[in-house]
């Protein structure tokens, strides 16, 4: 993240990301919150099944329903609701329900 927007407009106007300035003083490069987004990004995309994290080491690794929605930029919300929503044996009538509650419409 060191080469991203976000990264330059933290650190020239932290308080508006929720960073303190004494935090700025003692971590100049925001290492451990740049350390802290990926983390709890990562937590979000493993619940919602997009990405397999193992916490213990830091690694990722992409799932095929993941891959399928960054193909086709399905939102998160929308993936977070097909898996509430889904199960094995579903009618005509549930599918467009479920998918009328997709973000992208």
């Amino acid at each position: 993240l060191s080469y991203s927007f976000l990264f330059v407009r933290m650190r020239k106007n932290p308080q508006v990301y929720g960073i303190k300035y004494q935090e700025l003083k003692d971590d100049p490069m925001l290492d451990a919150k740049r350390r802290e987004i990926v983390r709890d990004a990562a937590r979000r995309l493993d619940k919602a099944r997009m990405i397999r994290f193992d916490e213990t080491n830091g690694y990722f690794s992409s799932t095929d329903l993941g891959r399928t929605a960054s193909h086709f930029y399905i939102k998160y919300d929308t993936v977070e609701i097909f898996n509430e929503i889904m199960t094995n044996y579903m009618n005509e009538g549930e599918i467009l329900a479920m998918i009328s509650q997709a973000q992208e419409f």
